[in-house]
C-alpha cells in the first residue's frame, strides 16, 4: 500500500505540475515526504489506509497550485502549508514547530529540544523581536543542517481540562466585539449580565459561593434584537457597565450597582455601535465606543467630560488603563472583508496626549482587539485575521508590549473556521494573580463541532498547548468571555463564562480554569 499511495501522490503531483518533466524529482521529493510522515506518525491510519487519494488530490491542488522547482526558501514555505493541510486533516496534537519531521525528509533537520526551540531558536522564541527584525532574527539563529535523522522532544503536557457546569437556561451573554458580562469581586462574588433571549430582556444575577447557586435575575432594561455589555468592577467592589443595542447603531448606556442594586443609569450618548469601559484607581469609570470616530470619555469625580474624538476608522475598541492610569484604546481598521491595508492599532495618552501605534499592517482582514496588562505593565494582545486574501479559516494572532516596546506579532493558534465578516468579534483575554495570560475563544473540534479553545502562558516558560472545553449538548456556542476583575482581586486561575444553544433551547455554562492545577 506504501508503495500504492505513493505512486497515486507522485503521479498527481507530476500530471498537474510538471508536464515537461522538470519537476519530476521535486514532485518525488514531496510524496516521499508525505508517505513518510504519515506512515512515522499515523501508523494506525497508514494501515487502515485511511489517506486517500481524493484527500492528495484536494491538498495539492489547494496547496500547490503554483508549485514551481523549489528553492530552499520555497520548500519552506511549502512544509508550512502541509503542516498546516496535515493538522486540519488527521488532527494530531501539535507540538508548536515539531511537525518539520517532513524537512528531515527533503533533506534538512531540526532538531527540537523544546517548544521554545522549534527552530533552533532561543527559550523567549515566543517573544519576537520589535516590528521588522522577526524575519531576519529567525533566518540568523535558525539551525537547518543537512540530516537523515531527527531528534524530537515532545512539548508540555496540556493542563488538565476542568469541569464546567451551567448557570442558567433560557437566557444568553451578549456577543459583539469586545463583552465582559462576568465580575468577580474582592471576596470571589460573582455578578454575571444575562440576556432573556426570549423577551430580550437585559438582566443581572449574583452567586456568593462560586457560581454554585444563583440568584433570581434583576432586570436592567429590554433590547432588541441583542445587547451589547462591557462591565468593570471597582475598588468598592460597585459594578460599573455600559449596554445598549446591536449590531444596528444604538444607545451608549451607562449604569451602576451597589450591594445588588441598581442605583444609577443614565444615557451618555446616541448611533453607537461598539462600547467598552474600564475603571481607574480612583473608582472613576472611562468609556470609549465607535461611531464616526473613535470617542472616548471619562467621569472626572463630579461629572461627565465632553467626549474627545480620538482617531477615525477603527472598529470595535477595547479599554485598558494600567496602573498609573494611562489609557489604552485597541482595535482594527477592517469593518468588512475583503479589507484592504488592515491595521491592528491601540491609540495611548501616556504622554497625556493621544498616540498611535499600529501593531498589525496586513493587506488582509482581521477582527476585534482584545488585550489585557499584567502586574509588571506587559500589555498582551490577541486578535482575529487571515493570511490570504482568499479568506477561509481565520487564526489567532498575538502580541506583548515589554518595557515600552511592541514586539512583532505572530500566529500563535487556529480557529478551524471563520469568525465572520464584518471584523467583530474578539477573543477573550485574562491575567490571573501569578501573571499566567489566558486567551480563550470559539472554534471547530476535529467532528466540525462548535467548541471553546483555551490556552496560557506562564511566564519564564513558554505557552502551553490548547485544551479544549467540548459540550457534548451543543450544536452552537457563543462567544466566551473572562471574568473581569481588579489586580489585587485576582486568584489563581481565570473564570470561563459562553453560551450554547442546545437545539431546544439557550444555556450559560461556567468554569474556572487554572494552568498550574
Amino acid at each position: 500500500m506504501r508503495k500504492d499511495l505513493a505512486r497515486h501522490f507522485n503521479d498527481y503531483l507530476q500530471k498537474q505540475h510538471g508536464k515537461d518533466g522538470s519537476q519530476a524529482g521535486s514532485a518525488q521529493d514531496i510524496a516521499a515526504a508525505f508517505i513518510e510522515y504519515i506512515e512515522t506518525r499515523y501508523p494506525t491510519a497508514f494501515r487502515k489506509n485511511l489517506v486517500r487519494e481524493s484527500v492528495i488530490q484536494e491538498f495539492v491542488d489547494s496547496k500547490y497550485a503554483n508549485l514551481i522547482k523549489p528553492t530552499r526558501d520555497r520548500r519552506t514555505e511549502l512544509l508550512k502549508q502541509f503542516q498546516a493541510f496535515v493538522r486540519r486533516r488527521w488532527l494530531v496534537r501539535w507540538f508548536g514547530l515539531a511537525s518539520a519531521v517532513i524537512a528531515s525528509t527533503i533533506g534538512f533537520i531540526i532538531t527540537v529540544s523544546s517548544l521554545g526551540q522549534a527552530l533552533g531558536l532561543s527559550p523567549d522564541w515566543w517573544l519576537p523581536p520589535p516590528i521588522g527584525t522577526l524575519v531576519a532574527q529567525i533566518r540568523a539563529t535558525a539551525t537547518l543542517t543537512p540530516s537523515p535523522t531527527l531528534t524530537v522532544t515532545p512539548s508540555p503536557a496540556p493542563p488538565p481540562i476542568p469541569v464546567f457546569r451551567r448557570v442558567i437556561d433560557n437566557y444568553d451573554t451578549a456577543g459583539y466585539s469586545k463583552q465582559t458580562p462576568l465580575l468577580r469581586d474582592s471576596e470571589g462574588n460573582f455578578t454575571l449580565f444575562i440576556r432573556n433571549n426570549l423577551t430580550g430582556q437585559l438582566a443581572v444575577i449574583f452567586s456568593s459561593n462560586a457560581g454554585l447557586n444563583w440568584s433570581q435575575p434583576l432586570d436592567i432594561d429590554t433590547i432588541l434584537p441583542q445587547p451589547h455589555v462591557s462591565a468593570a468592577i471597582d475598588r468598592s467592589n460597585q459594578i460599573h457597565f455600559v449596554w445598549g443595542v446591536v449590531p444596528d447603531p444604538g444607545d451608549l448606556n451607562y449604569g451602576l450597582i451597589r450591594d445588588g442594586e441598581l442605583i444609577e443609569r443614565e444615557t451618555l450618548g446616541s448611533g453607537v455601535f461598539a462600547r467598552d469601559i474600564a475603571i481607574d484607581s480612583a473608582n472613576r469609570p472611562h468609556v470609549v465606543w465607535t461611531a464616526t470616530d473613535v470617542q472616548y470619555m471619562r467621569f472626572d469625580g463630579t461629572r461627565w467630560l465632553t467626549p474627545e474624538s480620538v482617531g477615525t476608522g477603527m472598529w470595535h475598541p477595547d479599554i485598558q488603563l494600567d496602573a498609573q492610569d494611562n489609557v489604552y484604546i485597541f482595535g482594527n481598521t477592517a469593518q468588512f472583508f475583503p479589507e484592504s491595508s488592515v491595521q491592528t492599532a491601540v491609540f495611548n495618552n501616556s504622554q497625556r496626549t493621544w498616540g498611535l501605534d499600529i501593531l498589525s499592517n496586513s493587506q488582509f482582514w482581521s477582527a476585534g482587539a482584545a488585550a489585557m496588562i499584567d502586574s509588571t505593565g506587559n500589555i498582551d494582545v490577541f486578535w482575529f485575521g487571515v493570511n490570504s486574501i482568499q479568506g477561509g479559516d481565520n487564526f489567532l494572532y498575538f502580541t506583548r508590549n515589554v518595557k515600552g516596546i511592541w514586539q512583532a506579532p505572530f500566529q500563535l493558534d487556529f480557529v478551524y473556521t471563520t469568525t465572520g465578516t464584518t471584523g467583530q468579534e474578539s477573543p477573550a483575554v485574562g491575567i490571573d494573580a501569578n501573571d499566567i495570560v489566558y486567551v480563550v475563544w470559539r472554534g471547530f473540534n476535529d467532528r466540525s463541532r462548535p467548541v471553546i479553545y483555551a490556552r496560557c502562558f506562564i511566564p519564564n516558560n513558554g505557552w502551553l498547548p490548547r485544551i479544549t472545553l467540548d459540550d457534548r449538548a451543543a450544536v452552537d456556542v457563543g462567544w466566551p468571555a473572562i471574568a473581569d476583575t481588579r489586580e489585587e482581586y485576582r486568584v489563581s486561575g481565570v473564570d470561563i463564562v459562553w453560551p450554547i444553544l442546545t437545539g431546544t433551547m439557550t444555556v450559560i455554562n461556567l468554569t474556572h480554569f487554572d494552568c498550574l492545577k
